[in-house]
């Protein structure tokens, strides 16, 4: 590529794209800022933006930003960030009581009342006080103890060190070594490389309390904070209280900060790699500077357009492009990292190792952009995809739910900008993109490709052997490019008028033959000529929608067909359009009817839902009957399945984590037969096998749950036209798989982390009920909190667990599973530790707690009664359960299931000794010397 700006003046042209002016056509706009949001500053420098709402009444969060995070460390400190945020839940007050212990004290929950979390570039406190507006004096104090105060002592590390190794532990992972390998190479020579938020374990364990001392002097200063609170407040009292508990500490100067990219010229080249990963990638990443799109101003948020609407093209244009052999895809992605620097990243998914070709492809297709740019076609649609958006901000208006407020004013990307109202973004948006030329895009991918400073990223599948390219090889690539030879980028496809046929009209029609009605409940079961059932829930749902569950009896654990071969069918056929459509055909029907039937193939059901207007649910029983009497299949997609389980077929040994989950499955299930084909089956499978498969699964009987204000006789009309008149044909019976009695145990040393996996799993036989299927999921909450509370607060030896319960109607057992990971020396304490907290869980139900949960129940329950969801899911499980709709009759009294007593009896049946299998996953092991 040629070069055609850097150094000195690379940085003069930068300098005056960064002092280019407005077109004269937006001289009118202006930028107010949204004035629901109070904004302020405290004496000592503290900046906060508060929200009020009463939208949900006595709600309060909180939530505060340092400006520091583990990019500030200094050379000799990894994880110190990170540390100091545990840490600082140490600091004491007056009579000697932590951070924490306070919080605990007042009734707040780790997790769900407070947290923290940092970054590379901020650490964020976050309060969600349980007694809502009631607590803002106390959080408000605690707070100020939290980021202000720095009394934590050596020995506060030495007990919280344990914790966070855990935390350590749980994020090991290929995903988090890949993407460690990721950023320190797209990061190289900044101050993001060799600085993991968590740290290191060696860091972890050795960092001496001083260095978090040294790192709060330096960074935690209120100058160098922001409070954002969203929620019910009186604005003049809350900012009394903002300068009482938070106004009192000193402004101190805070250190320069180094958020960005070293200007590091040359190609550097990386292979990354890992036992683990599974595919063969290329990136070639351009890193430069440009201050002008964070500027926050009209000229800021037209350079934002510029960026977004080339980043845009480029990525369409990519992927027109015809692809070289071994290539899968071509990728584009832009990164803004501190306040200048940028990175624009162009890749390459690859079937095989053919790097150095892929390379080739992409600088062909930079140079082609750069000879030609891109066509002004393209830029028109961009604009109007970027007006349409405008005008949908403009037709949602300024009003936000909490939610969207407390997003929008945490965002990173709005801290240091004006909030302002969506009119206001879009009303100045419409103008600013009609300025936008071709030539300012062009020029703008220019001025990305122009950098020197390159990075290759490299990697092939589970650590295989790659031969890195040198700057040597691009040069001799970029080289071989005949500049002057090269094709036109390839144009849109000229769109071809599509003539979209219409769904066919039924072959057979149907009646009702049997109706049984259910006045209590608003219910009517109808029994179609063809066998079928409905069951219909006339309501209206707060959605205005009417909410559709089709539950076929089709499974893919059928008695006589290999399940890889039902499942097959399912996928394939229903991915493929319906008789009479090609696939642009079908995916104009769907564009232009928005109606979308999703599938769902289970071991022992298919299940079928969709939501419609009401009135159109005649539409959506034809499409479901179009798909399923009109499926097809294509030989492409034969072809296409046969090369991808060929290809697992010829898989060497299987992954760490596969040997776990068959080691784990075989532990519940005990021996299965393989979920692929031998490869003489691949090589008989054949399009007529897959195509009767799926005529067996379509001709299988089903019930139609229905949700939905429609008239009777309408809805009698349409059921008669499109769906009583299938032709149906008994299901041989399926059933599940379910884990075998009995307790069994294993342990597997092949974790190629530093940390140990406890997986159990168990059942007791129960059978399905409403009352006990909410006193289950209230039983799983108060489980978790107590494992928390003993593993983690007390043992100090995990950072996070998964216990989840639940009563299946399907299977009628009470299904339990804990998962977590630690240390390897304490697994087997730690476990023992969880069977003595589940053990003792009935005892320690109180009745406060449960007067707690059975009052924030009957608060849910309000919405859900008129939820067009949860009433469907009721519906089909009350029908399965008892044949008759009894379960919305009795929903309202759901609440006063939670009663202490039937709590204590269910407890006891929480991963139950008789029937439970572990899986401890240990650190492989090293080879003898």
């Amino acid at each position: 590529m040629k070069i055609l700006r850097t150094g000195l003046l690379a940085a003069l042209a930068l300098l005056a794209s960064a002092c280019s002016h407005l077109p004269d056509s937006t001289a009118q706009l202006t930028r107010q800022p949204d004035t629901r949001v109070i904004e302020g500053q405290l004496t000592n420098g503290l900046r906060y933006r508060l929200l009020p709402t009463s939208e949900q009444p006595g709600r309060l969060d909180i939530r505060l930003r340092v400006n520091a995070g583990a990019v500030d460390e200094t050379a000799d400190q990894v994880g110190v960030a990170h540390l100091l945020e545990h840490l600082l839940f140490y600091n004491r007050d007056a009579t000697g009581q932590t951070v924490r212990q306070r919080l605990l004290a007042a009734g707040w929950q780790q997790g769900r009342h407070f947290n923290a979390m940092t970054n590379a570039e901020r650490t964020q406190y976050l309060f969600s006080p349980p007694a809502g507006n009631r607590n803002s004096e106390l959080a408000l104090q605690v707070l100020a103890q939290l980021v202000l105060q720095q009394d934590f002592a050596a020995d506060d590390l030495e007990q919280e060190r344990p914790i966070v190794i855990e935390e350590w532990r749980g994020g090991l992972g290929v995903a988090q070594r890949m993407n460690a390998q990721r950023r320190d190479s797209q990061r190289i020579g900044s101050g993001y490389a060799g600085h993991p938020t968590i740290g290191s374990e060696a860091a972890i364990r050795q960092t001496p309390v001083t260095q978090l001392w040294d790192f709060h002097q330096r960074w935690y200063a209120p100058n160098n904070m922001q409070l954002n609170i969203v929620g019910d407040f009186d604005p003049a009292q809350l900012q009394q209280q903002l300068a009482r508990t938070l106004g009192t500490a000193r402004a101190r100067p805070v250190p320069k900060r180094n958020l960005e990219l070293p200007y590091l010229p040359g190609l550097k080249a990386f292979h990354l790699h890992d036992s683990e990963s599974g595919s063969h990638q290329l990136s070639l990443l351009f890193r430069g500077h440009y201050a002008a799109n964070r500027e926050d101003s009209l000229r800021g948020q037209r350079e934002r357009l510029l960026d977004r609407v080339a980043g845009r093209l480029l990525l369409r244009q990519l992927q027109r492009q015809p692809l070289p052999d071994g290539v899968r895809a071509f990728s584009a992605q832009r990164a803004l990292i501190g306040e200048q620097s940028e990175v624009t990243a162009l890749s390459t998914s690859l079937e095989q190792s053919v790097h150095r070709d892929a390379l080739g492809a992409l600088l062909t297709e930079v140079q082609r952009l750069r000879r030609f740019g891109f066509y002004a076609a393209d830029l028109e649609a961009e604009k109007a995809s970027l007006r349409e958006v405008a005008e949908r901000m403009l037709e949602r208006g300024d009003e936000r739910d909490f939610t969207d407020w407390v997003q929008l004013l945490n965002d990173p990307s709005q801290a240091d900008r004006t909030i302002q109202t969506r009119s206001t973004i879009a009303t100045n948006s419409l103008p600013l993109i009609d300025t936008i030329t071709l030539e300012e895009i062009n020029q703008r991918f220019i001025r990305w490709t122009d950098s020197d400073d390159l990075v290759l990223q490299m990697s092939a599948p589970r650590s295989r052997p790659l031969t890195l390219l040198t700057e040597a090889d691009y040069q001799q690539l970029l080289n071989a490019i005949d500049i002057a030879a090269l094709d036109a980028p390839a144009p849109e496809q000229r769109t071809v008028e599509i003539v979209i046929p219409a769904l066919p009209a039924s072959e057979h029609t149907g009646t009702i033959a049997a109706v049984q009605q259910y006045p209590a409940e608003q219910v009517q079961y109808w029994t179609l000529s063809n066998g079928d059932r409905l069951v219909w829930l006339n309501q209206a749902s707060d959605d205005g929608e009417a909410h559709l569950q089709i539950e076929s009896s089709s499974g893919y654990r059928q008695p006589d067909s290999p399940h890889w071969l039902e499942q097959s069918a399912s996928q394939l056929v229903w991915q493929t359009p319906p008789q009479g459509f090609d696939e642009a055909q079908w995916d104009a029907w769907q564009q232009r009817e928005k109606l979308y039937l999703s599938q769902d193939q289970q071991q022992t059901a298919t299940h079928y839902s969709l939501r419609v207007e009401p009135a159109r649910l005649g539409e959506a029983f034809a499409l479901y009957r179009s798909r399923i009497t009109r499926g097809t299949l294509a030989d492409e997609a034969l072809e296409q399945l046969r090369e991808d389980l060929g290809k697992r077929l010829q898989q060497p040994e299987p992954t760490t984590r596969q040997q776990q989950d068959q080691r784990l499955a075989q532990l519940r299930y005990g021996p299965q037969p393989s979920s692929l084909p031998s490869a003489d089956e691949l090589h008989a499978l054949t399009r007529t096998a897959l195509l009767e498969r799926w005529q067996r699964q379509a001709a299988a009987p089903v019930t139609y749950y229905l949700v939905a204000d429609v008239e009777e006789a309408q809805l009698r009309e349409w059921v008669s036209a499109e769906l009583a008149g299938i032709v149906r044909t008994p299901a041989a019976p399926t059933t599940p798989l379910l884990q075998q009695p009995g307790a069994h145990q294993t342990r597997l040393a092949n974790s190629i982390e530093p940390r140990a996996s406890l997986k159990v799993y168990g059942y007791a036989e129960h059978p399905w009920s409403p009352a006990d299927a909410v006193r289950v999921a209230s039983l799983r909450q108060l489980a978790s909190d107590a494992l928390k509370a003993r593993l983690r607060a007390e043992a100090r030896g995990l950072y996070q667990l998964t216990f989840d319960s639940e009563l299946n109607p399907a299977t009628n057992r009470l299904e339990s599973r804990l998962l977590f990971t630690c240390d390897p020396q304490r697994i087997d304490e730690l476990w023992q530790e969880a069977e003595a907290v589940l053990a003792e869980l009935p005892a320690h139900i109180d009745a406060e707690r449960i007067a707690q949960l059975r009052t924030k129940l009957r608060r849910d329950e309000q919405a859900r009664l008129r939820d067009g969801a949860t009433q469907l899911r009721r519906l089909m499980l009350s029908d399965q359960r008892w044949g008759d709709p009894r379960y919305l009759s009795s929903q309202q009294d759901l609440p006063d299931a939670l009663q202490v007593d039937a709590l204590r009896e269910l407890a006891g049946h929480l991963l139950p000794a008789d029937n439970r299998v572990r899986l401890d996953v240990m650190p492989h092991k090293e080879p003898d010397a």
